[in-house]
């Protein structure tokens, strides 16, 4: 039977769920009860209310009752910490402690044939089945499992058998169910009821807990709101039922989609409830989907003085430190302590992950014993004065310097995801595809259009030039195909990114239902005037409208432009599959809407945009390299050097990839060259530079796209 207390996802009192527990209580005459709450890590699960009311009134109706908290390989709870957690009414002599080393006994086996199956062949041998004693003692009538449901790094969800074979479970459990979580993939796995290592629980429940264990699962899911934690649905049933009813109610709840990618987290985590990186890490495995590569999340956690939450996982923690998934299977095989305990093998790979900066923020460990772990430092009071979120809500902030950051007041009551950062490698989004359009086909335009293809966007890429267009083709299947060959791109991947890449003739048809178009033709002002028009006619109202020139700012395009609100500078840089910069330009017709458009699409492609916030010709870079290029071009004009000396002076002594006279080449002279005469045309002044480049220009020596420019590249 299942009992439930919920409101479509509105808060529930607790006067309301004590009425459900009596109820449930009413029909059964149980003696000998024992708890199973979680410990103090799970504060704000709700779970000590339930325990506490659960004691007082069975105490009340004649039962004896024990508490025995489910503490996995965590230490002990305080006396303190038990009061906090579940009030002053339950004796400390009711409480029993478990230790997943002494205090378990086999209870079961789980058949190799069926590990097999469920790992996917990762584990081939018998799993022995090891529980606290006290569960299959005897000694009671019922075995209550109180806990919340909530996305879980290891079992998709927490909650359920998990309690239990976790919680309350033996070394050898922990570890096969860590490990096979850790191979699934916490992408895959979070959020997810069902999975390999539930697979694994729910045999166990099925075959071997439920024929000699009288349980009851009671099952919360929780909100905090305004700083205060709040039941949003309490469910209780003997069979998976309860669980499953969370799992619903948790995913329409605590689940979070942040519209764009973040690319700095800050995360408070309670000092109360976390001591240890062990726990604290929950920090990072439920914003990490959110973050996007290069991004960072900063833990402030000013009551972790551990690693570990006994001394075997502080001890290992402490030697190896968080390392890339790569690196931990390969020290399984030479280092003992990994290869004889999975579960820490997979909590090292948890704690780093993969291209993102994980900052942790605590007075109690030094930072040399954080950065020896492989994480970066601040204080407590750094972090506090840099990002002052003691007032915070969850959500986006904006510092008085103008950054951006995201904050999670309670990592343990949430999950957080983008679904744009899904598809960075390739891969299907969790819903339909968003849809872009680039308008030219040259340099520029198809490689932001492959790029964009590559990040999980419908793209097409509209050019006129019908030799242009079969150049693009062939250039496209052969950047994939050596993506394949350098190991970069599986061929499963690449099938899709070319299923979501297309090229055509047809304006009308490439815009249509485009949310974002970019134009990347020639750098004419006719010619961009008129494309810009056409774009604006064709496209939907409410699509982004970007010009990717490299010096004409929008306003020069607004009264071509149909509602040119929606009109913005795009400015990637060459070469765009791999520069990752992206300027994004505020005209003043243009709106602060399509201005938060076009940065959340410029993330969600991989770029990092920058705001230039009101027009002037050549935004920043371009600015800035100005006045290096004129030096470069008056120096070889003078004599002073060779344009090669010059460039190889450029690299090796500032650093730069490539050199003033390379980097036209690779931009373009033609480009160039209308910069300069644009320039020369409005001031009557000429570039030291005009000279050569016209001349360069005149030949149809355009660069490294024709193989002439500067150099010879043919």
């Amino acid at each position: 039977m299942l009992y439930a207390a919920e409101k479509n996802g509105a808060e529930v009192s607790f006067e309301e769920i004590k009425k459900m527990l009596r109820q449930h209580l009413d029909s059964r005459e149980w003696k000998r009860v024992l708890l199973l709450p979680p410990d103090i890590t799970r504060f704000h699960s709700g779970s000590g209310k339930i325990t506490a009311f659960y004691y007082d009134e069975l105490i009340k109706r004649g039962a004896s009752v024990k508490v025995l908290p489910a503490l996995g390989t965590h230490v002990p709870m305080k006396r303190e910490e038990q009061i906090r957690m579940f009030g002053a009414g339950i004796p400390e002599d009711a409480y029993l402690v478990h230790d997943f080393r002494k205090s378990v006994t086999e209870i079961g086996t789980v058949p190799a044939e069926v590990m097999k199956k469920i790992s996917q062949g990762l584990f081939t041998e018998d799993v022995r089945v090891s529980v606290n004693r006290e569960l299959v003692s005897g000694k009671y009538d019922a075995i209550l499992s109180i806990g919340q449901v909530i996305s879980h790094e290891i079992a998709g969800m927490a909650g359920y058998t998990k309690n239990l074979l976790v919680g309350c479970g033996g070394g050898e459990m922990i570890n096969v169910s860590h490990f096979l979580g850790v191979f699934y993939g916490l992408e895959r796995l979070l959020g997810e009821d069902h999975n390999p290592v539930r697979d694994l629980f729910d045999y166990v429940q099925e075959t071997i807990l439920n024929p000699i264990m009288p349980l009851t699962f009671i099952q919360t899911v929780m909100l905090q709101e305004n700083g205060e934690d709040t039941y949003r649905g309490v469910y209780i049933s003997s069979d998976r039922q309860a669980f499953e009813r969370a799992v619903t109610l948790c995913r329409k709840v605590n689940f979070n989609n942040v519209e764009r990618p973040i690319h700095k987290c800050v995360v408070w985590m309670d000092p109360e409830s976390y001591h240890s990186t062990w726990v604290t890490n929950k920090a990072i495995y439920r914003t990490q989907l959110a973050v996007e590569q290069g991004g960072e999340i900063i833990i402030i956690a000013p009551g972790v003085r551990m690693f570990g939450e006994n001394d075997l996982a502080d001890g290992i923690i402490r030697k190896y430190g968080y390392l890339p998934r790569e690196t931990v299977l390969a020290m399984r095989k030479t280092e003992p302590a990994l290869a004889e305990n999975l579960s820490m093998a997979g909590h090292l790979i948890h704690g780093a992950p993969e291209g993102i900066k994980v900052t942790y923020c605590t007075d109690r460990l030094s930072r040399e014993e954080i950065e020896h772990a492989n994480f970066s430092y601040l204080s407590v009071g750094e972090a506090l004065r840099r990002y002052p979120c003691e007032d915070w809500k969850t959500g986006w902030h904006i510092l008085e310097d103008g950054e951006e950051i995201f904050f999670v007041r309670n990592a343990g009551l949430g999950m957080w995801r983008c679904e744009s950062l899904q598809n960075q490698q390739g891969g299907k989004s969790m819903s339909e595809k968003k849809k872009c359009a680039v308008v030219g086909g040259g340099t520029m335009g198809r490689q932001i259009g492959l790029n964009a293809a590559i990040h999980g966007y419908e793209t097409v890429v509209c050019e006129s030039v019908e030799a242009v267009r079969e150049n693009l083709v062939k250039w496209e299947n052969e950047y994939l195909a050596g993506r394949i060959a350098k190991g970069k791109m599986t061929e499963e991947q690449v099938t899709e990114i070319k299923a979501s890449f297309r090229v055509t003739d047809d304006l009308a048809a490439a815009v249509k239902d485009a949310e974002v178009v970019i134009e990347a033709i020639i750098e004419d002002r006719e010619a961009k005037t008129k494309v810009l028009a056409q774009i604006s006619e064709l496209c939907p109202p409410d699509a982004v409208i970007g010009t990717n020139s490299s010096f004409m700012v929008s306003s020069l395009f607004k009264d071509a432009v149909k509602n040119p609100s929606r009109l913005t500078n795009t400015h990637f840089f060459a070469p765009a599959l791999v520069m990752k910069l992206v300027e994004v330009v505020k005209g003043e017709h243009t709106s602060d809407e399509t201005i938060q458009k076009a940065m959340d699409y410029c993330r969600a492609v991989g770029k990092t945009p920058v705001l230039v916030r009101k027009e002037e010709d050549g935004f920043i870079v371009n600015n800035v390299l100005k006045v290096i290029k004129e030096e470069a071009y008056r120096l070889v004009n003078n004599g002073v050097c060779s344009m090669e000396d010059l460039d190889k002076a450029v690299k090796l002594g500032l650093g730069h990839p490539m050199g003033p006279y390379e980097l036209d080449d690779l931009n373009g002279i033609d480009v160039r060259y209308n910069v300069l005469k644009r320039r020369y045309e409005e001031t009557g002044v000429k570039s030291e530079g005009f000279d050569m480049i016209e001349k360069l220009y005149k030949e149809g020596r355009y660069g490294k796209k024709n193989g002439h420019g500067f150099y010879d590249y043919v």
